[in-house]
């Protein structure tokens, strides 16, 4: 089955954020339920809104009517060749078994196995299957290939599975943070004065697919310190790449979670100045520092990527 998928970056402007990416679904429709609609037009607005949603999963974009429809607890997708128009939230990497999957089928996998239980929710499971009566014939046949499902006039039965994650490689570290799997990989970072955070960034993605990391708890806190003696994190400003910083409602993390945990030293209580932001990163001790320009020596990338999510069936 052919498919297309455009990923939608998002990125600063002087009017706003958008720092969680998406990918347009072309000749796909989304199921699921409304969480809201807003007044907008523009992809990059309704992109923000739905990154600032944790609930938000994807969103519809409709031109002719100037709205954006944000999308939460999705059930599948649909081919159409009519549609243009859906965005859905970049998600990590899924596999089953040892096979690679193309974005589509990762994607309705993630959708159908949204917990890590063996069947997906509110299905009958039996000791090595799980089935439901509520799908039709055409919403069966459309699973991927891969999950061989079944449909017997009645039911549609696809493969119980267990729920492992792994990171790219053994230099990873994989932890389990606030009930997800992420990894987390130390990158040296280069010798080079009055760089900003995007610039920092660039090379996290080059080099793992994740971004600076964020951190949310005292926990994650020790897990990142663990990656080096200084590290550069993904806290950064929301008006630009070189923007005026005057609080803490001008700073945001760039993977688009929200801003729940600090451990600053300068200022203590975080940016709270009028200044230009450079980046953010750890000191040895674990503090966060936000005035500086140039990074200390030693200093490593903190980069954090999702970890893949691997489905091995139940014999």
């Amino acid at each position: 089955m052919w498919f297309y998928v455009i990923l939608f970056i998002c990125s600063l402007t002087t009017a706003g954020y958008c720092t969680t990416d998406f990918y347009n679904l072309l000749a796909y429709r989304v199921t699921g339920s409304t969480l809201s609609t807003i007044s907008t037009s523009d992809d990059l607005a309704c992109a923000e809104a739905c990154g600032k949603n944790s609930s938000c999963a994807a969103f519809l974009l409709s031109d002719e009517s100037s709205t954006c429809e944000l999308m939460t607890s999705l059930t599948g997708i649909i081919r159409d060749v009519t549609e243009c128009s859906y965005y859905v939230r970049k998600i990590g990497t899924v596999m089953v078994g040892d096979k690679t999957l193309n974005f589509i089928d990762q994607l309705r996998i993630s959708i159908l196995y949204s917990t890590d239980d063996g069947c997906p929710d509110g299905w009958t499971s039996s000791s090595a299957t799980c089935s439901s009566s509520q799908m039709n014939a055409s919403t069966c046949n459309q699973l991927p290939s891969v999950l061989g499902a079944t449909w017997d006039g009645k039911t549609c039965t696809v493969p119980k599975f267990t729920v492992s994650y792994a990171c790219p490689s053994a230099s990873y570290q994989l932890y389990n943070v606030s009930e997800s799997y992420y990894c987390y990989l130390g990158v040296p970072a280069p010798s080079a004065p009055d760089q900003h955070w995007d610039y920092y960034n660039n090379i996290c993605y080059e080099k793992t697919q994740g971004n600076l990391a964020s951190i949310h708890s005292a926990e994650e806190n020790l897990i990142v310190n663990g990656l080096g003696e200084n590290k550069v994190i993904g806290l950064i400003p929301t008006n630009g790449i070189s923007g005026m910083v005057t609080g803490m409602s001008s700073i945001a993390w760039f993977d688009g979670t929200p801003v729940d945990y600090g451990n600053y030293t300068y200022p203590a209580t975080g940016p709270s100045i009028s200044m230009t932001y450079y980046f953010t990163y750890m000191a040895v001790e674990g503090n966060w520092i936000t005035n500086k320009k140039v990074l200390p020596a030693n200093t490593t990338l903190a980069c954090k990527v999702e970890a893949t999510r691997v489905f091995n069936k139940v014999n």
